[in-house]
């Protein structure tokens, strides 16, 4: 007993070993914004799926991508349930600052954190479907065509 305990820890002392952080990162819930008509956007409509699947993401750079409003970082998927998200991608996560959480609860005082980012995704592709529609539709004569990128 006392021998093998010994070649143990002589193994683990002489081969390099990194532990495997299963799980590793912070666990979030995925919601996914669906289309109605995802290949007719001008008469698509918007919904927030009811999936709520959780999924774990690790942060993998702080790195400056700060905007006006929010805060972002690039973080990785390092579990995800039902395949929510892909394991091993990597994802861009913005915050609201404080100040715009703020402002935005004394104007929306019934909705939480969570409600004010969906409603401001939301208006995102409102305005996307907005400049689809445009495009679609716009003289030739206007040479500057909008777009989302």
């Amino acid at each position: 007993m006392t021998v093998e305990r010994n070649n143990l820890m002589r193994l683990a002392q002489t081969i390099p070993f990194t532990p495997v952080q299963l799980f590793a990162g912070e666990e979030v819930t995925v919601y996914r914004l669906e289309e109605s008509s995802p290949l007719n956007l001008d008469k698509s409509i918007s919904s927030w799926s009811q999936c709520g699947r959780a999924a774990m993401i690790q942060v993998l750079s702080r790195e400056k991508m700060d905007g006006g409003l929010r805060r972002a970082m690039k973080v990785v998927c390092t579990w995800s349930e039902n395949d929510a998200l892909k394991l091993g991608q990597v994802f861009i996560v913005k915050s609201f600052l404080p100040v715009v959480v703020q402002t935005w609860q004394k104007i929306f005082k019934e909705d939480t954190v969570l409600h004010l980012c969906l409603r401001e995704i939301q208006q995102q592709r409102a305005a996307q479907k907005l400049i689809h529609t445009f495009n679609q539709v716009k003289p030739h004569t206007i040479p500057y065509t909008p777009s989302t990128d």
